[in-house]
């Protein structure tokens, strides 16, 4: 069975929910790679697919760096991404009359349709900027795969009026989404520079832009020009396969490092150490070599919170009594960070087999235990410096 290079991607999002930045940034050029070998017709990322078991230290070991060579020869992503679009996406011409878009209707006096899906401005006053013809361009996408076409310009090639250029964009109000194959999507291009209505080829211009004879157009996409447009583009054509499915599953596999912020320092799944050596020193060198900043503000809001809480405790054990108030900040303490364990804590399916009550045990004493620190550091110094009960009559 072929292996959707588009589901693939939900491992890049998986990289950056886990804190893996090196990790996304070297895999972001081999899975793209391997989505735009295959919208081409040609083999994914070597007949691999990640599966949504996947953990964090799995990913920690893929070997990434083995088609490294080869991206260096290969033609631009933008290139390629352009050559995959006119492949894959045709015109599927109007039949009948078609509405006028929007913001058009709004001002529906001022334009004639000149043909089914083309309309002409009938005014021709400055602020029209020069695009006097709007066309309803609906893409049928014939990939195997989904596709994410964002903003582009349109070419109609050779028509009775020389090449026309549209800018095309989604209708006013709709967000931008992927293809998923077999399915169309209409656009509203805007004329650049179109011929005008008076025009010798006019009526032949109006028949070749509304399917009724042969024209040929040719789509400038711009999803892959930088790095922030090719984000976006991979980001839509996730929603088009599995993708989605396979991300929730890893986050839920790996909810718990996730929360905690821990996921490249300690086991996945109860199984092992994430990363092997070589990698654990790696990111040893990479803190070491990154400065600890404390800054001033930092050291005041400690401050702060230790002032306020004194200030809170000391009022509250002299009216209340010493005792009673530490046992309640402690329950209260032991409560916040119930709720936050409760969905994290070991079960069975992570892999921890006969040793998960003792997981489980040492969990829960933890929990337990360290919310009394606090409580007994402050019963302790209201006690040395108010008395043991200082509670007045």
């Amino acid at each position: 069975m072929d292996i959707d290079a588009a589901t693939n991607l939900w491992v890049l999002q998986a990289t950056l929910q886990v804190g893996m930045k090196a990790e996304y940034g070297r895999l972001r050029p081999l899975l793209t790679d391997a989505y735009l070998r295959q919208v081409s017709g040609q083999s994914g990322l070597s007949g691999q697919s990640f599966e949504a078991g996947t953990t964090v230290r799995q990913l920690l070991e893929l070997p990434i760096n083995q088609e490294a060579d080869q991206l260096k020869t290969r033609e631009t992503n933008a290139a390629r991404w352009a050559l995959a679009v006119n492949q894959h996406l045709s015109v599927n011409w109007p039949t009948e009359a078609v509405r006028l878009p929007q913001p058009f209707a709004a001002n529906a006096a001022r334009w004639k349709a000149v043909a089914p899906g083309l309309w002409q401005s009938q005014s021709h006053s400055p602020s029209s900027g020069g695009r006097t013809m709007v066309l309803s361009l609906t893409l049928r996408n014939n990939a195997t795969t989904g596709l994410a076409l964002g903003e582009f310009e349109l070419i109609a090639l050779g028509t009775g009026a020389g090449d026309i250029r549209f800018d095309c964009r989604w209708p006013v109000g709709e967000r931008a989404l992927a293809q998923h194959p077999s399915s169309t999507v209409t656009w509203v291009c805007q004329a650049i520079n179109p011929p005008s209505e008076g025009h010798p080829a006019f009526d032949q211009v109006a028949q070749q832009l509304s399917g009724m004879t042969a024209v040929q157009l040719r789509l400038v996409p711009s999803d892959f020009d930088d790095a922030s447009s090719e984000e976006q583009t991979l980001l839509r054509v996730m929603s088009t396969g599995k993708a989605q499915q396979r991300l929730n599953e890893f986050i839920a596999r790996n909810s718990t490092c996730i929360r905690w912020g821990d996921c490249q320092s300690r086991p996945a799944n109860g199984v092992g150490s994430i990363a092997g050596p070589e990698l654990r020193a790696e990111r040893a060198a990479r803190r070491e070599a990154e400065p600890v900043e404390r800054t001033t503000l930092e050291r005041l809001v400690g401050i702060g919170v230790i002032v306020l809480s004194i200030g809170i405790y000391v009022p509250l054990a002299n009216r209340f009594g010493n005792g009673k108030v530490a046992i309640g900040l402690w329950l209260i303490i032991l409560a916040f960070a119930s709720m936050t364990q409760s969905g994290s804590m070991p079960s069975l399916s992570d892999g921890a087999g006969l040793m998960w009550p003792v997981v489980w045990l040492i969990t829960w004493t933890a929990v337990i235990l360290l919310p009394m620190l606090p409580s007994l550091l402050l019963y302790a110094l209201h006690r040395r410096f108010f008395g043991e009960e200082s509670k007045p009559n």
